[in-house]
């Protein structure tokens, strides 16, 4: 299952393994993986660094992954690639992109779609339009369409939250401050729902114990 909501983009992008070095697009980018358009191929499961250019940066962004499916067709060839062990600066970074760019996707399936139609296995899901910062976004997600607005409204009252407390007018700024304190809230919830699960578990080995110790009595 998809874990990220995909974002189309077309950045420059370097592919390199120990066979290939390639020049080339990165396109339907998320914090998980990417696909890199190529007509060369590699072949799955092996491992690659993918150096993308971000317009607000001045260095690529470096990111290790392996190539999970390839795509042999004319017009869409190249390979999807699952990331691995992303950093938490790197995940913000890929997060912001979606808000970052100006371009909305197409209606037709994307290149990541291509492997589920193959097998037999696509899910049509339908492109939900969505308004975050100003800005009009098409999205597709493994979440039905009334979650993605609830989400996406989420987020835009996030940002507009920040800018108003700061007065910024920079979107890319405000996406990442957004991006930041909702991870920091992300991360919180799950340092709570680890110590409930700890505390339930030795609440539950304390109860064996004493069933045990009662049964000997």
């Amino acid at each position: 299952m998809r874990r990220a909501v995909r974002m189309r983009v077309e950045l420059p992008a370097r592919y390199v393994s120990e066979r290939l070095t390639i020049d080339g697009l990165v396109t339907d980018l998320s914090p998980d993986g990417v696909f890199f358009c190529s007509d060369y191929l590699d072949a799955t499961g092996e491992s690659v660094r993918v150096s993308i250019d971000i317009p607000w940066r001045s260095q690529p962004l470096q990111l290790h992954g392996e190539v999970r499916w390839v795509s042999e067709a004319a017009r869409i060839g190249g390979m999807g690639i699952r990331f691995r062990d992303v950093s938490f600066e790197d995940r913000v970074v890929l997060s912001s992109l979606g808000l970052a760019s100006h371009a909305e996707a197409g209606q037709g399936a994307s290149p990541l779609d291509i492997r589920a139609l193959h097998e037999g296995n696509v899910d049509m899901k339908t492109p939900v339009a969505v308004q975050i910062a100003g800005q009009r976004f098409v999205l597709r997600g493994d979440e039905d369409e009334r979650a993605t607005r609830e989400m996406a409204a989420y987020l835009d009252g996030r940002i507009k939250e920040l800018q108003k407390q700061t007065r910024a007018a920079d979107t890319q700024s405000l996406a990442i401050l957004a991006a930041l304190q909702i991870t920091e809230e992300l991360f919180k919830e799950r340092r709570t729902l680890a110590e409930l699960k700890s505390g339930f578990g030795r609440g539950v080995a304390r109860c064996c114990i004493w069933s045990r110790a009662g049964a000997r009595v």
